[in-house]
């Protein structure tokens, strides 16, 4: 083994004797260390933090720490806060940690212009094809939804802030994918020759409507069943649930579009899947009356 001493100089560890220290640490146990298990007192904690502030590593020593950490396990692999007590510790003092405005300002700055590597990107898609389809329990979204809360109750949002959250919203296409039942009209609507603007918005309007048909002065929504409370397949089953409010944000939107001139045509899921579209054409030939 070899042996360490003490450097004659004002430091207390020279190079050489540092030097020395990595070569006997290289495949020690640490669990058998004379430090192993103590604990250190909340003074020894802060001197340590003040004497480790402002003092950072140079590349080559952040590239040989990496180096000599290829290939060894997470000491927390496999561990959670629920079978491990350090890592319940660490849960409860950052469940309400909040940084300050310099802190996210220096973390905003350290973050631009870095982008993940390919493995790391390659990570986190595994790691969402691993989340995709798991339902989340009650407790989480219990959780999430009085974490939301405090959120809005600590800071509400003011009315600067909904004026540029409007603006911003009104540039956003959504859904970024069609459905098949909006495949399936614009397909009607391509061969009848119809021109029309997919996800279009009218003046003044907060809400995208699926097609707008500008020359004929209609506009048209294709409503999923489940979605919009379609009342023969899937009818409310109280006045408590969340999709009621669906109906109320149809009747507002309906009610803008015509006060602009617009007729409105709605097409359930139902009947655009059978290729049902007398409603639509009634309103493109007719003007809205019904055909004998």
């Amino acid at each position: 083994m070899i042996q360490v001493g003490r450097c004659r100089c004002d430091y207390s560890w020279c190079r050489e004797g540092t030097k020395g220290y990595s070569i006997y640490a290289k495949g020690h146990n640490p669990n058998t260390r004379p430090t192993f298990g103590r604990k250190l007192s909340e003074e020894t904690k802060r001197k340590m933090s003040n004497s480790a502030k402002g003092r950072t590593l140079s590349k080559a020593t952040k590239r040989k720490m990496s180096r000599s950490l290829k290939g060894l396990p997470s000491w927390n692999k496999g561990l959670t806060k629920v079978t491990n007590a350090s890592l319940q510790v660490v849960s409860e003092k950052l469940t309400d940690r909040r940084f300050s405005k310099e802190t996210l300002r220096r973390m905003s700055i350290a973050r631009k212009g870095k982008r993940p590597s390919s493995a790391q990107r390659k990570h986190i898609l595994e790691m969402a094809a691993k989340q995709k389809g798991v339902p989340l329990s009650a407790e989480v979204k219990h959780r999430m939804r009085l974490a939301q809360q405090k959120r809005f109750r600590e800071k509400p949002i003011s009315s600067k802030e909904k004026a540029r959250l409007r603006k911003m919203r009104r540039g956003i296409v959504v859904p970024f994918r069609d459905s098949t039942i909006e495949v399936l009209t614009r397909q009607l609507l391509v061969e009848l020759g119809v021109e029309f603007i997919q996800h279009g918005l009218l003046r003044g309007s907060w809400h995208r409507f699926d097609f707008v048909l500008p020359y004929d002065k209609i506009v048209v929504e294709c409503d999923g069943c489940y979605w919009h409370v379609c009342n023969k397949h899937y009818p409310l089953k109280s006045k408590k649930d969340w999709r009621a409010k669906q109906l109320d944000r149809a009747h507002i939107s309906d009610k803008f579009a015509r006060s602009r001139g617009y007729s409105v045509v709605r097409l359930w899921e139902h009947d655009i899947r059978v290729g049902r579209f007398s409603r639509l054409l009634a309103e493109l030939l007719f003007g809205g009356k019904k055909c004998a």
